[in-house]
């Protein structure tokens, strides 16, 4: 039943890009079966909906834990493997849930940079990366696959009948450097992964259809954009 619903919403979240997006996909074919962290940049709140309408492998969220204040969201995100996480503190049990579903083969998606991030609050425009995800790589030993999505924010300002241009890239794997160790390990990871984040944006910009429009803005902007 869980699989019926996930690629139930899986189609509905495609056919609604369909009929409301331009969607460029680039390297889409390299996110396969895990296990594997999959991780992204976060411009939006409709980012997950569209992950997963544009990533065919089944994927595990890892949430923010307001979502789950409400029991009855709590029990839908939980029937979606979805599962939360704090921003305030260190999450053991968060961690320990992404070890299991990494352990059982799961590909996890998580957005190390702790919340909805644009300018030059945003990894893409040179901010510092959270190591979360390079943690959880030492501690699984599984790869690492960054993406970036572009365009989700619009959807704070849609107008009835746009189709707003959406940007999805994907990056080579990453591994620890089995050079280094501990801290130094997680350290230089970290690093490769941001440094694929701003490289990937670099990419996206050169795309045909590209314009300044598609650069990440906040909720509060897009609103301001559409009361013009």
């Amino acid at each position: 039943m869980r699989s019926v619903l996930y690629y139930f919403f899986q189609c509905l979240f495609r056919f609604f890009l369909k009929l409301t997006a331009n969607v460029v996909l680039i390297g889409q074919d390299k996110v396969t079966p895990g296990p594997c962290l999959l991780v992204s940049n976060h411009i939006s709140h409709f980012d997950p909906c569209f992950i997963l309408a544009c990533i065919r492998p089944r994927l595990d969220f890892m949430a923010m834990e307001e979502l789950f204040i409400n029991p009855y969201a709590s029990w839908f995100f939980t029937y979606l493997d979805v599962f939360p996480v704090s921003r305030k503190k260190t999450d053991t049990r968060a961690i320990r849930t992404a070890l299991k579903r990494l352990e059982m083969g799961r590909i996890v998606c998580v957005f190390p940079e702790g919340g909805l991030r644009s300018g030059k609050e945003s990894v893409l425009e040179g901010a510092e990366l959270k190591p979360g995800a390079a943690i959880l790589a030492e501690m699984s030993g599984v790869p690492v696959r960054p993406f970036i999505f572009l365009g989700t924010d619009r959807y704070y300002s849609y107008r009835l009948g746009e189709r707003i241009p959406l940007f999805f890239i994907v990056g080579d794997e990453l591994k620890l450097n089995p050079a280094l160790k501990g801290k130094q390990a997680r350290e230089e990871l970290n690093e490769r992964i941001a440094q694929s984040f701003r490289e990937l944006y670099a990419e996206v910009k050169q795309s045909p259809g590209f314009t300044d429009a598609v650069v990440p803005r906040t909720a509060q902007k897009r609103w301001e954009e559409a009361r013009r």
